[in-house]
């Protein structure tokens, strides 16, 4: 059988059970083997990969290959929890509240992508399950009432930059939930909370680019701009 890591720095059991558990054991050894899958080390490696989200697809094709070779053999692909738990988290946010910007604003999109990050953070930290919802928690509350105003309707600006400080909001909560820092407040009343707020943001501030940045003078010439460009007229 082949075996495919989503994260494959979490695959060194995989490693000591394919013949390289001295390089785990024996000090005098650790640089032995990198903190990845390595096909160089080993015949049972079949990738380098560091990061999440390939493993399905690196697993497609190595299946892909073994039909049109007409070999035998399972493909497996090891997704990291932190996956699940980023998709969990994301289901009580769509299912209690929204994840839509046209509905609760940018709280709803950015926001809860930052949220469900941190769960995942937490989750592959070793962090708890109350940690994990502990750290959304307290992403969402950074950002609660975050208006959606995209300049000339486009995900540019100031979308892209709301992403990156999204990054960086879904890291500190989930340090801070790994610290032993908990949400005063609980994670699905702060589900609710968003949700509120979001009914409560008026529709000038729900991705209609009606309202915020979209409304100043530099946004409106550059959606004139765009108007020109695809040969509509200003309305």
């Amino acid at each position: 059988d082949k075996i495919v890591y989503d994260v494959s720095h979490q695959s060194y059991s995989h490693k000591m059970l394919t013949g390289r558990a001295q390089a785990f054991l024996d000090e005098s050894h650790y640089g032995d083997v990198t903190g990845y899958s390595e096909p160089t080390e080993s015949e049972h490696d079949f990738f380098m990969v560091g990061h999440t989200s390939t493993s399905v697809s690196l697993a497609l094709g190595l299946a892909t290959a073994r039909d049109v070779l007409r070999e035998s053999g399972n493909v497996i692909a090891v997704i990291v929890e932190g996956l699940f738990c980023a998709g969990a988290v994301g289901m009580l946010f769509a299912k209690n509240a929204t994840i839509s910007g046209a509905a609760g604003g940018c709280q709803a999109e950015t926001g809860v992508a930052a949220a469900i990050s941190a769960a995942a953070l937490v989750e592959i930290s070793g962090g708890s399950p109350m940690q994990c919802l502990d750290a959304a928690a307290i992403a969402i509350k950074n950002i609660e009432g975050l208006v959606c105003d995209p300049v000339a309707g486009l995900v540019e600006c100031p979308c892209i930059k709301r992403n990156a400080m999204g990054a960086a909001n879904a890291m500190l909560s989930a340090d801070m939930a790994l610290c032993g820092i908990t949400s005063l407040i609980p994670f699905d009343e702060v589900v609710v909370s968003m949700y509120n707020v979001g009914r409560d943001i008026r529709p000038e501030y729900r991705e209609t680019s009606k309202g915020g940045l979209a409304a100043t003078p530099t946004a409106k010439l550059i959606a004139s701009g765009i108007k020109r460009m695809n040969g509509r007229r200003d309305d």
